[in-house]
């Protein structure tokens, strides 16, 4: 089945601010492809007729960053 990875205006946000630095958007379309890597080897892992292998979305939460790509790279910046 098709799957769908979902990434909420917040944790796009989160992953901005502590994961990349570039001006560009190399760095965040690197870090987005880890994501969809990453997802697309557990959904490719899961055994055929289990419970999960028949979701069609994964939403990835702000929480799921650090897990994913490891600790943040940069600060966040204290909120203006």
């Amino acid at each position: 089945p098709a799957h769908a990875l979902e990434l909420p205006p917040e944790t796009l946000m989160r992953l901005v601010e502590a994961y990349t630095r570039e001006a560009g958007l190399r760095e965040l379309e690197r870090k987005i492809g880890a994501l969809c890597r990453t997802i697309a080897v557990r959904v490719a892992s899961m055994p055929h007729g289990s419970e999960r292998s028949d979701v069609q979305t994964t939403r990835l939460e702000v929480a799921d960053l650090a897990q994913l790509l490891g600790p943040p790279r940069h600060a966040l910046s204290p909120p203006r």
